[in-house]
């Protein structure tokens, strides 16, 4: 019931905003539906895209090197989505660190277009590079 209104609610022109665009999301040893598989559903029922206004987008960046008071090219992003967090460091020129402890398997990054300047099977091993 509450996604038939949501697609209506769409389609009569209420503003369609996402926060990211993630596929999953990990439960323990599961994973469960996050923003993206939503996104589209929606998407699809209604032919409306909607505005992402979290990571990857400019938003995020513009809001990053304005808080930090720094250059995109000084920021290292660390995530563990390729589509969100390593997206947003490649499109808008930031180093990137792909951590895969979340979203992203090895298999999944293997696979990828999207690439990290590193990639590290943990936060230990990122914190070694950095020492």
């Amino acid at each position: 019931e509450k996604i038939r209104k949501g697609c209506n609610y769409i389609i009569k022109g209420a503003k369609f905003i996402v926060t990211h665009p993630d596929i999953k999301a990990p439960m323990g040893d599961d994973y469960m539906p996050d923003a993206g598989s939503m996104m589209a559903l929606f998407s699809t029922c209604t032919g409306v895209e909607p505005l992402v206004m979290g990571k990857p987008e400019v938003y995020t960046a513009d809001y990053l090197t304005e808080l930090l008071n720094c250059r995109r090219d000084e920021i290292c992003f660390i995530g563990d989505s390729l589509a969100a967090d390593i997206a947003l460091g490649v499109r808008h020129g930031m180093k990137t660190a792909c951590v895969l402890t979340g979203v992203t398997t090895p298999q999944i990054y293997k696979k990828s277009d999207i690439k990290a300047d590193i990639c590290v099977n943990s936060i230990k091993d990122l914190c070694k590079i950095f020492q």
